[in-house]
C-alpha cells in the first residue's frame, strides 16, 4: 500500500548499481517522494547543485567521481548544511564511517546488511518525518516492486522451486534472499563460480539463477560447463545480469540458458514467477 508521507520531498540517489537504484527509487516514490537516480558522482553532484534536494542517498565506490569526492565538494560548498546525506557502502569500516561523518553525513548503511525498508527508515529519521502505519513490512521487505499477494498459487503450495543463486553482489543476494524467503522458496547462494558443482550436488536445485560477471569463474564459463555435463545439463539456468547487450543474450541462448533478465528492468515478482515456470519445465 502506498502513502504520501514523503510528499514533496526531493531525494537524489547517486548509485552506479542500476538495480539497487531502481529498487530504492521505486520504494521512495510509492511513499510520495520525488526520487531521481544518477549513476556516477559527477552527474549526481550537478543534480544536487541544481535541484537542491532534501536528501541524497550516496554510494562511495562509483565511476567518474566517487562518493568521497562528491561529499568533499558538497561540504566545501556548504551543501551538506541544507541537504541531508545517507551513505550506502560496501565496506562498513570504522575509518570510513568516521571519515564521512566529518563531511556532514547523517546516516551510514552497509550494503550487505540492509533492505530497502531499512533505507526508508533512515530516510524518515533524517528528514524528521513520521512514518504512516502503512510504511512497514506489509509492502514486502525488499522493495516497492514486490507485492507478494500477486505471487502465483504454486508458491503457496508445496510445489516450490529449489533455487541456487550465483551472485557476488551482497546487497542483491540480500534482496533475493528475503524475496525468496517471503515466497517460501528454498534457496542457496554462492558468491563465485568455483563452488557451483559442489552446491548443486548438496542442494539439488531445480533452477539456477546466474550472474555473468563473477570472481573466479564467470557466468559464461559456468553455463557452458553445466550444459556440457550429462549430470547437470537438464537443470534450467536463468541469467540475471546488469548487461542488456544483444551479444550477451545471443551467447547465453546458444549456450543453453532458458531466459535472460536485466537487473535494472526486472520486477522481482515476475522474476519469481519465471523461476517457478522454468523449474517445472
Amino acid at each position: 500500500m502506498s502513502d504520501n508521507t514523503l510528499q514533496d520531498k526531493k531525494i537524489l540517489i547517486i548509485e552506479d548499481n542500476t538495480f539497487l537504484a531502481s529498487v530504492l527509487s521505486q520504494k521512495l516514490s510509492i511513499h510520495g517522494a520525488k526520487a531521481s537516480a544518477y549513476s556516477n558522482g559527477l552527474e549526481g553532484l550537478a543534480a544536487v547543485r541544481t535541484d537542491k534536494p532534501d536528501l541524497v542517498i550516496l554510494d562511495i565506490i562509483m565511476p567518474v567521481m566517487n562518493g568521497y569526492e562528491v561529499l568533499q565538494v558538497m561540504h566545501s560548498e556548504g551543501l551538506t548544511e541544507k541537504t541531508q546525506v545517507i551513505v550506502i557502502s560496501n565496506s562498513g569500516g570504522t575509518l570510513e564511517a568516521d571519515r564521512i561523518k566529518e563531511l556532514g553525513v547523517s546516516e551510514y548503511l552497509v550494503k550487505a546488511e540492509f533492505s530497502a525498508d531499512d533505507v526508508l527508515e533512515k530516510v524518515y529519521k533524517v528528514l524528521k518525518v513520521e512514518p504512516s502505519k502503512f510504511s512497514g513490512s506489509s509492502e514486502g521487505s525488499t522493495s516497492g516492486l514486490i507485492n507478494d499477494t500477486n505471487m502465483p498459487t504454486d508458491t503457496v503450495k508445496n510445489e516450490l522451486p529449489r533455487v541456487l543463486i550465483v551472485e557476488d553482489d551482497p546487497l542483491l543476494r540480500n534482496l533475493l534472499s528475503m524475496k525468496l524467503s517471503n515466497s517460501n522458496c528454498p534457496a542457496m547462494f554462492s558468491n563465485d563460480g568455483l563452488q557451483v558443482n559442489e552446491l548443486i550436488d548438496s542442494f539439488a536445485p531445480n533452477v539456477i539463477v546466474l550472474d555473468l560477471k563473477l570472481p573466479g569463474k564467470d557466468g559464461f564459463e559456468i553455463l557452458k560447463d553445466l550444459k556440457s555435463s550429462e549430470k547437470y545439463q537438464d537443470i534450467p539456468v536463468v541469467i540475471f545480469s546488469n548487461n542488456s547487450s544483444d551479444e550477451d543474450r545471443k551467447r547465453v541462448t546458444e549456450l543453453g540458458a532458458e531466459a535472460y533478465f536485466v537487473k535494472a528492468m526486472t520486477d522481482l515478482t515476475e522474476f519469481i514467477r519465471e523461476l517457478v515456470k522454468y523449474a517445472k519445465s
